[in-house]
């Protein structure tokens, strides 16, 4: 008689189990339905029973022994690895647990009747001897030879392993799954043997046993997953629970990367935890690391909660100068992640003790998080630092020179944004803003100062050349203060040209930056000279403002036409500055820059022309929708006309006259808009037709088109009020608000479109002028123009 024992847990049985008749069917049931899956036999899943210990032997096997204890060898699969009798081969039945992605939690189902050393007998000292290539019958008949022998020693003393709430496994078992713990999954076969309990007469056959089962849960973390999630969440009270029964937990490591409970609480910045469990802890115990060497304050410098830090600093001061991994120190860790205020706590505790090494990465990292105060205290303490290079050669004015958003003072932000700075809410935003400015032009001055004391103009040329050009570097990314006050002191710089021979005005036009361009206008009869600057393509300055902008710049307007427009100004602008010969120049390839332009600018001028048109189309059925409707409603006035005079009704009525210029206008600006968008349909779409005359035709369409709906829409309000008459204004004020939705709704969408069209095809006129940025407090710089240059 057998019975197949399928399962679906984590354990599963590979093949059919077959239990021997001399098993009882409750026993077999007991198995299937109590062990979550867990089986039991000899080799192919027979299970087998001995009079005698089991031992392992040098082939693999098993020979009879003194009994000692109980031990039952498992057949098993194991999230994808098959285990059986004697030797345990290894191959994958399923897809494994991927490695990396958690420690899976074994459950393992309480049975009170069911023991690894019997069934129904919880006193039934069975032992177990399973030979390597022993077959069911054998097996059988050795159950059967032993059973009486088993009787004879039912009394005695005899310890026995059952299966508990408490998760109590017999040896084989629990030795494969503390091999499988923490070592990661295989796809090879291994074979390993999981024989009985250890001692002297086991080989050392199970060299390749870690693979067995990988992921497996450290049972060393098991204990301390109520204080891991506890500190997790912040949860003091559970904690503090946990650590008056264990006090010893409070130093343990409760996850996998060896962090303890402080360190989770400080990460997830919980600050009354923190505060609580160091009343706990020891000085000592505040230094303990994890796997990367990191302190519990490297975690709270993350966090960047300066009281956090304050807490075990006070316990034990010695913390800020601990170093970590790579061997760096919490003030650069925090540092790096911008935490202001935790940045200058640290640096007060640490300043003193720092490296010169130490000193250059806090400054590199200081500037590029945007901490130009503690970066200018570095400076101003060591002034040495300006000429200090980190790991990649770099200054910290190599730094400054791509921190263009530093120096976003009033005069440099667009309209919108200094309205939107003006209102009170804004104020302390505004005043952030302007002393952000004020350090970075500090720090700026300060690192350029000690530059300028170097000996010679060789030695400043090599430090603002190498790693790379800061100059250009500056004057691509548009950093126009950063140059102003290089330039100040070192008038010079304007000559310097690149390793193609482009001076900073040629990147600026490459790049499209007009506010740096704008520069050449300060130099008088200097920019013709700059201007006649060629590469090392025989490219003029009219080349590289023919050629296509970068991605970055090019998406700054808005649609394609006004892409194309940008770059039409841009070569309209610079055609007006260089020789009138250098218009017909040829370059390496041979092409003049208005054939090279074209040649750029081809699919830019399809897309437009596409562009135009679909946003014409659109905008042209709308306006014609609004125009039908209009001159519908104002030939038949609401109320009638009197059959007397022909003259409507409420013709002296304020509600009326409202309603008839209402209408009026809508049907007049419907018109307009349609009449535009006509005329934006029918254009030839030339080059020169994007400069004015589409961007002037697209916005009044545009325009008129806002008008004609918010006055349709007053127009039928006007109506409304006329109906209604006197009173009724329960129902005249929510439908007159409900009626400024579709206007307001429009505004939202379409409004941005027009304003930046406006903004571009007008503004932008007087975008490339002289600013006089040079000549702006020149007087005030001569103080410090006293280098050796």
């Amino acid at each position: 008689m057998s019975e197949n024992l399928t399962t679906s847990s984590p354990f599963e049985v590979e093949e059919g189990v077959s239990t021997q008749e001399n098993f009882p069917k409750e026993s077999a049931g007991e198995v299937k339905q109590e062990t979550c899956g867990l089986t039991f036999g000899g080799d192919n899943g027979t299970a087998a029973t001995s009079g005698r210990q089991s031992f392992a032997t040098s082939d693999g096997g098993y020979s009879a022994g003194p009994p000692s204890s109980r031990t039952t060898c498992a057949t098993i699969s194991y999230e994808g690895y098959y285990s059986s009798g004697g030797t345990s081969s290894c191959r994958p039945t399923c897809h494994p647990l991927p490695p990396g992605l958690g420690t899976p939690i074994i459950a393992i189902v309480h049975s009170p009747e069911f023991t690894f050393g019997g069934w129904g007998n919880s006193t039934e000292n069975v032992d177990v001897e399973i030979g390597h290539d022993q077959q069911p019958d054998d097996l059988e008949a050795t159950y059967t030879a032993e059973e009486a022998e088993r009787k004879q020693r039912e009394d005695a003393a005899s310890p026995v392993i059952t299966h508990s709430d408490s998760i109590s496994i017999c040896w084989p078992l629990r030795k494969l799954l503390d091999r499988g713990r923490n070592e990661s999954h295989s796809n090879n076969d291994h074979e390993t043997s999981i024989a009985g309990p250890p001692s002297e007469h086991v080989p050392n056959n199970v060299a390749n046993s870690s693979n067995i089962i990988s992921s497996v849960i450290n049972s060393d973390l098991v204990p301390h997953v109520p204080l891991h999630l506890a500190a997790l969440k912040g949860d003091w009270n559970t904690a503090k629970t946990i650590l008056q029964s264990k006090p010893g937990a409070v130093r343990a490591r409760i996850t996998k990367g060896s962090e303890t409970a402080l360190h989770i609480a400080a990460g997830a910045k919980h600050t009354y935890f923190v505060e609580e469990l160091v009343k706990w802890m020891t000085a000592e115990e505040l230094e303990l690391k994890n796997d990367v060497e990191n302190t519990a304050l490297f975690f709270a410098a993350v966090s960047g909660i300066k009281r956090i830090a304050e807490v075990m600093v006070e316990v034990n001061p010695r913390l800020p100068r601990i170093r970590g991994s790579n061997n760096s120190t919490a003030l650069h860790m925090a540092t790096l992640l911008g935490h202001r205020e935790m940045v200058r706590y640290l640096y007060s505790k640490t300043k003193r003790i720092l490296t010169y090494q130490d000193r250059v990465g806090l400054l590199i990292a200081a500037i590029t998080a945007d901490l130009y105060d503690v970066a200018l205290d570095i400076v101003k303490q060591h002034p040495e630092m300006a000429l200090a290079r980190d790991e990649n050669e770099e200054t910290a004015l190599h730094v400054m020179a791509r921190k263009p958003s530093a120096y976003h003072n009033g005069s440099q932000l667009g309209f919108w944004k200094r309205c939107i700075f003006s209102f009170p809410r804004n104020f302390k935003r505004s005043c952030e803003e302007k002393v952000k400015h004020a350090l970075a032009t500090e720090l700026v001055k300060q690192l350029w100062n000690k530059i300028l004391t170097l000996e010679n103009d060789s030695k400043i040329g090599d430090l603002i050349r190498k790693p790379s050009r800061l100059l250009f570097t500056a004057a691509e990314l548009g950093n126009l203060d950063f140059l102003i006050i290089l330039m100040r002191s070192y008038p010079n710089l304007i000559w310097k040209v690149d390793e193609q021979n482009r001076s900073i005005f040629h990147i600026a036009v490459v790049h499209r930056q007009e506010k740096v361009f704008n520069l050449i206008y300060e130099l008088g009869g200097l920019k013709d000279l700059i201007a006649s600057y060629k590469d090392d393509n025989n490219n003029n300055m009219l080349h590289l403002a023919a050629k296509l902008a970068p991605a970055n710049r090019l998406n700054t307007d808005t649609g394609a036409a006004f892409q194309l427009r940008r770059e039409l100004l841009w070569f309209k602008e610079v055609e007006k500055i260089v020789q009138p010969l250098y218009k017909e120049m040829r370059n390496s390839d041979g092409k003049t820059p208005q054939i090279l332009f074209t040649e750029e600018h081809r699919e830019l001028l399809k897309e437009g022309e596409k562009w135009m048109k679909g946003t014409a189309s659109s905008c042209m059925v709308v306006a014609t929708l609004i125009a039908t409707v209009m001159f519908a409603v104002f030939s038949t006035v609401p109320g009638g006309n009197n059959n007397d005079t022909g003259m409507p009704m409420f013709i002296k009525e304020t509600a009326f006259k409202i309603f008839a210029i209402s209408d009026a206008v809508s049907l007049v600006s419907s018109a307009t808009s349609i009449l535009s968008f006509l005329s934006i349909l029918t254009s030839r779409y030339t080059e020169g037709d994007f400069l004015h005359s589409l961007p002037n035709r697209l916005i009044v369409g545009l325009a008129t088109l806002f008008i004609s709906i918010g006055t349709m829409m007053l127009t039928y309000v006007a109506t409304l009020f006329i109906v209604l008459g006197s009173g009724n204004e329960r129902i005249k004020v929510p439908i007159t608000l409900v009626a400024v939705i579709p206007v307001s709704f429009y505004a939202l969408l379409q409004f941005p479109l027009l304003s930046d069209m406006i903004s571009h095809a007008y503004i932008s006129r007087v975008s490339f002028r002289s600013s006089n940025h040079l000549l702006q407090k020149l007087a005030a710089t001569k103080k410090w123009r006293h280098s050796k240059i």
